[in-house]
């Protein structure tokens, strides 16, 4: 299994999973980040919502991929990037 359908399998058991469409890993040498992009259907959630969901998807990925070192998540025309300093 490569890195996408691991990561995209893990997305699918988090909060919000059933919305989660595509990701794009970007890298150079190493893991850099992550961008995953959700069905429109899921930015009817209010902005607290949203904020919420991408923090606790956000810090279980960072606990299981100790390279990468931001996400940008895509919730409709909701987009937050958040990065592992943060």
């Amino acid at each position: 299994m490569n890195g996408c359908s691991t990561v995209g399998s893990v997305v699918r058991d988090l909060p919000c999973g059933e919305y989660f469409e595509w990701m794009e890993l970007e890298t150079n040498e190493k893991l850099d980040g992550m961008i995953l992009d959700y069905t429109k259907e899921e930015a009817a959630m209010d902005d607290e919502a949203i904020h919420e969901t991408i923090i606790y998807i956000a810090t279980y990925i960072f606990a299981l991929m100790k390279n990468a070192d931001w996400i940008t998540f895509n919730f409709g025309v909701h987009m937050q990037k958040v990065t592992r300093k943060e």
